[in-house]
């Protein structure tokens, strides 16, 4: 086979696999030192539990690391809980050997038991990443940290933000952010609103690339987390699709008014600011803070022609989609669709 078919076999194998295609002939023996991507995931660690019976991961990662000869572009790592050998100090040096081989993909995970991952502080001596997802992780940025500068897409899922002191100066560190995805599990009174300098002044174009804004566990009732919301969308004005999945739980107060916070009414002298073309909104409740929500994006979205909203039907009052349709609107013929 051509060298750039043989080149492209191994990103398509898992791990295992592709180190074992060194049995294959004499060519082939180091094929694999060459690998672009490393994916070390749950499969790959049931595998080295079943052939060796004995837990000496942070061995043979290491080992297997230093043999890559070429540019590393991704690397996954899946931590199970109660593995006991997976520390900080491991995944430091990994991190640190990676932001040396170019590494422009990266996604840590760990499984949402005991506490979180205490993220080293070498991932953010990864300046090439281009894509990083994070599950599960605690972690506060180093003051010399300025922002990926090339990062295009970010998934923060489960992530402790109790360590954050300069939330929003992490999110706007990021300029040619195109996507992304957050999964809101932290308490509502730790987010803050996403600003320029971290400070109190805020930016109107804090995401200029942002295209596709996607939030997942998100409690609207608490008017904190919908200033969050407000804000993230706001600051994006080229922003072309949203999807909003909010809590599925049921608090005692469906609108909280603690913390409180004032929202102005909709000023529809300055209707055209975003460029959002769909909308898919998930678990709606149909409450009085979804309703400031849907006034904010019709009123606001020239460009915005359809919006999908899945209800909670037992919760949703029977007049929430009349009034929606009611609602003024940047352009006249939006089609929303409520199931």
């Amino acid at each position: 086979m051509p060298d750039i078919v043989i080149n492209n076999i191994p990103d398509r194998l898992s791990l295992q696999d592709t180190v074992m295609t060194a049995i294959l002939n004499r060519n082939w023996r180091y094929n694999w030192t060459m690998l672009n991507q490393l994916i070390f995931d749950d499969n790959f660690f049931k595998y080295l539990l079943e052939k060796g019976g004995e837990k000496n991961y942070e061995k043979i990662i290491g080992r297997l690391l230093l043999h890559i000869k070429g540019t590393i572009t991704k690397f996954v790592l899946y931590i199970e809980d109660g593995d006991g050998v997976l520390d900080v100090e491991d995944i430091n040096h990994w991190l640190l050997f990676l932001s040396s081989k170019g590494v422009k993909d990266i996604t840590l995970w760990k499984e949402n038991y005991g506490p979180p991952l205490k993220l080293p502080m070498h991932l953010f001596s990864c300046l090439e990443l281009k894509h990083l997802k994070l599950v599960c992780c605690c972690f506060g940025t180093p003051a010399s940290f300025h922002g990926f500068l090339n990062l295009v897409s970010l998934e923060l899922s489960l992530l402790k933000l109790h360590k954050i002191k300069k939330f929003g100066e992490f999110f706007t560190g990021c300029p040619a952010l195109e996507i992304l995805n957050l999964g809101f599990n932290f308490p509502p009174g730790k987010v803050k609103p996403f600003t320029k300098d971290g400070g109190g002044k805020r930016s109107s174009n804090a995401f200029p690339s942002l295209k596709a804004l996607k939030l997942t566990g998100i409690y609207l009732g608490n008017n904190i987390m919908l200033s969050c919301a407000l804000e993230l969308i706001r600051c994006s004005p080229n922003m072309q699709t949203l999807e909003i999945t909010a809590s599925k739980y049921l608090f005692l107060q469906d609108d909280d008014p603690t913390p409180a916070v004032s929202f102005p009414e909709v000023d529809y002298n300055t209707m055209g600011s975003l460029q959002i073309r769909s909308v898919v909104f998930n678990y709606s409740k149909g409450s009085v803070n979804e309703d400031y929500l849907f006034k904010y994006l019709l009123s606001s979205s020239p460009f915005l022609k359809k919006i999908d909203i899945r209800t909670l039907s037992s919760i949703v009052p029977s007049l929430f989609p009349r009034k929606l349709l009611k609602l003024q609107r940047a352009y006249p013929d939006v089609d929303i669709n409520v199931y």
